[in-house]
């Protein structure tokens, strides 16, 4: 047992509440349910996630794949430095990585120096290595949208043809296409 389950254990047995363990670990709720169910500690209070089972115990389980609102594959990985709070992470990062046997640079959310995927066919299902291109900035992924792809560029709303929209369009296109 490595030292982030000893203090998730820690912290849970000194307030029995999952949300706290998250917030003073910064670790998603299906891994410190995860801890937890290998230590054998329950909350005091009845937790639906310990009833239903975790994973594969879970008889609504797909295999930790899922597909997001946004339409982008979602993998399940807890433990990876992108994944969301749920555990989940993109799967076209994954794949990135993989080809490049190291972890994308990430700043934080919306950062310009995160490196960034791009799928070349538009279609954001498509995660073969050969349908990905790694950007080393937001707004060199961005640039490149805006200038061979416009329907995809970032103020797309233009195309709706509001005044309003085409005049901060022409406001911004320079910044974006330096």
């Amino acid at each position: 047992m490595g030292a982030m389950e000893k203090r998730i254990i820690s912290i849970f047995e000194k307030t029995n509440n999952i949300s706290e363990v998250q917030r003073q670990t910064g670790k998603c709720r299906v891994y410190v349910l995860k801890v937890l169910r290998g230590a054998g500690l329950k909350s005091k209070k009845k937790n639906m996630a310990y009833s239903r089972g975790i994973g594969k115990n879970n008889k609504l389980w797909k295999g930790g794949k899922n597909i997001s609102p946004d339409g982008y594959i979602r993998i399940l990985k807890p433990n990876h430095p992108r994944a969301l709070s749920n555990g989940y992470v993109w799967e076209h990062i994954v794949v990135i990585e993989k080809k490049l046997g190291r972890s994308l640079k990430y700043y934080g959310k919306g950062d310009n120096r995160n490196e960034n995927v791009h799928h070349i066919n538009g279609n954001k299902l498509d995660n073969r290595q050969s349908n990905l291109q790694l950007f080393n900035t937001l707004s060199a992924h961005t640039k490149y949208e805006c200038e061979t792809e416009s329907k995809k560029c970032p103020q797309s709303k233009i195309n709706k043809g509001t005044r309003r929209n085409k005049e901060w369009h022409k406001r911004n296109t320079k910044r974006f296409l330096k």
